[in-house]
């Protein structure tokens, strides 16, 4: 039983990682985004 548990842990630990190092890649890129949006001088006027 012991072994089962570690390794049902082991592989949720494992989903949950990758997911929040999805989650964090991803605001990563849209900081990226408005950062360099930010930096050419703003949203395009029009």
């Amino acid at each position: 039983m012991s072994e089962t548990a570690t390794t049902n842990t082991r592989a949720v630990v494992f989903e949950t990682v990758q997911m929040v190092g999805a989650i964090v890649f991803t605001l990563g890129m849209v900081a990226l985004t408005i950062s360099s949006v930010l930096h050419s001088g703003g949203w395009p006027q029009r």
